[in-house]
């Protein structure tokens, strides 16, 4: 009999499939995180008492709890795909116990990490939004709604949006910077071009128009990353847990899994994934990618710069030893 082969587009059709529900969680999470922080002037005052940081933690709760509900969802989904799939290889009987104690301890940091990663991603992003306020003097119900603007972006998107919107207001300088932006609408291109020629400069409301939709495109491209990174932990963690699982019950010796790092063919693959590709493990062994050492493609104790946006996926191989 020869060997059983878990192919790597197994995962891969799962993650694309996950993705989707990820992106619809996130971008359900950021308009929760948007309603959490009550009315404007309610966020106006709590600014105006130097306390951003209260509704801040109150908007990233309300947003990771969606996410993470639907991280949850994908992880039991993929757990029992993957059970059901070596159920039919090895003919067993195979289940996947969501309340494992590994599966439980996972899912309770899983909660953690997102809580807090958005929670500190959203307070450098607020920051950033609350010190460019200051600077162009907004008022304080200008604050509190360009408090809710930054919700979905990080202090980098943020920095970006208000970098554009200063590109926007130097058009009748001949500045053509923001006509360079690629996450710009180029519906307004037009407009630009016209303030760059005829050096009237554009009006406040056009600028704010465009830097609007700057700011929506940078939210859908950030709902995209959380989406496809988070698809790809959660599916990747739930089969290595349901490989796990199977090794408790006997149904499978570890020592005959091989495990195999599989890149995207394609030219965006960045070169440390590049680099690990056909490396083998075993089932609690590392792969080593730019340095780090990863369980699994998405293996959310990395680093952020191996894990985000990440494209790679595993086979894996029982050896038959009959």
């Amino acid at each position: 009999m020869p060997d059983t082969i878990d192919r790597a587009d197994r995962l891969a059709d799962l993650v694309r499939r996950a993705t989707s529900d990820m992106g619809r969680a996130a971008q359900s999470g950021f308009l929760a995180a948007v309603s959490a922080t009550g009315t404007l002037t309610d966020l106006a005052d709590l600014i105006g008492q130097g306390r951003p940081d209260e509704a801040i933690q109150t908007a990233a709760n309300a947003g990771a709890v969606r996410i993470y509900d639907s991280y949850s969802g994908v992880y039991s989904v993929a757990g029992a795909k993957t059970a059901a799939f070596l159920e039919g290889a090895l003919d067993v009987t195979i289940g996947f116990d969501r309340v494992n104690h590994r599966a439980v301890n996972y899912m309770q940091n899983q909660r953690l990490r997102l809580i807090s990663e958005l929670t500190d991603q959203q307070r450098a992003a607020t920051r950033e939004a609350l010190v460019d306020g200051i600077r162009r003097g907004l008022n304080p119900n200008a604050q509190a709604r360009n408090f809710r603007a930054s919700i979905g972006l990080t202090q980098n998107q943020q920095r970006h949006v208000q970098n554009y919107r200063t590109y926007l207001s130097r058009t009748a300088e001949g500045d053509a910077t923001a006509l360079n932006r690629e996450l710009r609408d180029r519906r307004f291109d037009g407009s630009i071009r016209r303030s760059i020629t005829t050096g009237e400069p554009l009006s406040p409301a056009q600028i704010d128009r465009m830097t609007e939709r700057y700011r929506d495109r940078y939210r859908a491209f950030r709902t995209r990353t959380i989406a496809r990174t988070e698809a790809l932990s959660a599916v990747h963690s739930a089969s290595h847990e349901a490989y796990l699982q199977a090794i408790d019950e006997g149904h499978i010796d570890e020592a005959n899994l091989i495990r195999t790092w599989i890149t995207a063919n394609d030219d965006r693959v960045r070169l440390t994934h590049l680099a690990a590709r056909g490396q083998q493990r075993g089932m609690r062994e590392r792969f080593s990618v730019g340095g780090a050492l990863l369980l699994h493609p998405g293996d959310p104790s990395g680093p952020r710069r191996e894990v985000v946006n990440c494209r790679c996926d595993v086979t894996t191989r029982i050896k038959n030893t009959s």
